[in-house]
């Protein structure tokens, strides 16, 4: 009963009031000449794909991607699932020329037509800790090495900051936001001094 009355006031609170950082990241030009090992294998998943077509899942996966698969697409959003002997073990999304909504702190990122956003991404918990992750955004970078790829998390989350920077992403921009009674609101913009990244907002 406590745990419960202390994670009821913990979201009652940052509902009230909380402050957030996200930081914004931009792919480094892709290296023709850098090794690049594959063991994993990164596909594509067709907007209209039924659960039946879908490739083998870990079950992190067979519960969440499906829905998140009906309410994305509609938005034209690009799903790539990461695969391992077969099974899907990790999904991620593409966004590219429109709006990014970044909900954590209230802020609107604007594509053009030269970016794509990578966001949402998701490894089944029996598959975290062997760097798929960072292996993921790897693979992405490379079928997208034509692009300007942005990516973004929160400052809170130590290991997909990690990931991120470990994938050759290097730092655009960091946005700090607040949420006042249950709403989001963008407080303050950093772009780094190195960043040549379009970042429009």
């Amino acid at each position: 009963m406590t745990n419960l009355l202390t994670r009821f006031l913990s979201s009652t609170h940052r509902w009230l009031y909380g402050c957030n950082e996200v930081i914004i990241f931009k792919a480094k030009p892709w290296d023709e000449t850098q090794e690049f090992h594959v063991d994993t294998e990164v596909i594509p998943v067709k907007r209209d794909v039924a659960d039946g077509n879908l490739p083998r899942l870990a079950s992190g996966l067979t519960r969440l991607l499906p829905q998140r698969l009906t309410w994305r697409s509609r938005r034209n959003d690009a799903c790539y699932l990461l695969l391992i002997d077969g099974e899907g073990v990790g999904y991620g999304w593409i966004r590219s020329d429109e709006k990014v909504n970044i909900e954590e702190v209230g802020l609107s990122l604007m594509l053009d037509s030269s970016q794509i956003c990578l966001f949402d991404f998701y490894i089944d918990p029996s598959f975290r800790g062997l760097g798929l992750y960072t292996k993921f955004l790897q693979e992405l970078r490379r079928q997208f090495k034509n692009a300007s790829t942005l990516i973004y998390a929160e400052s809170s989350n130590a290991a997909s900051l990690q990931g991120i920077a470990a994938a050759g992403f290097t730092v655009a921009a960091s946005v700090c936001g607040i949420c006042l009674l249950g709403r989001r609101f963008p407080t303050g913009i950093r772009i780094s001094l190195n960043c040549r990244a379009k970042i429009s907002i």
